[in-house]
């Protein structure tokens, strides 16, 4: 994971990447890096239309099933 473009949020919140497994459940991947590059294990297998989504999370209480709000956004996989 790599931090191109990094958005901004308040210091006690972080941008936590989910995944959308292949039976449509979301799967919590990790806090995506403020800046710079990060390896994530990712824990069900990729396919080529697997689908992320980003969601602002208070850094105290991070989800693990859901996120506690919307989604900010959303995306698939890209070479870099």
């Amino acid at each position: 994971m790599k931090a191109v473009a990094p958005t901004r949020v308040p210091k006690d919140k972080v941008c936590q990447l989910w995944m959308v497994a292949n039976d449509g459940r979301l799967v919590s991947v990790g806090i995506l890096p403020e800046r710079g590059a990060e390896r994530m294990n990712v824990p069900v297998s990729l396919r080529s239309d697997t689908r992320f989504k980003i969601s602002i999370e208070p850094v105290a209480e991070l989800p693990a099933t859901k996120p506690s709000g919307e989604f900010v956004f959303e995306g698939g996989l890209t070479s870099i």
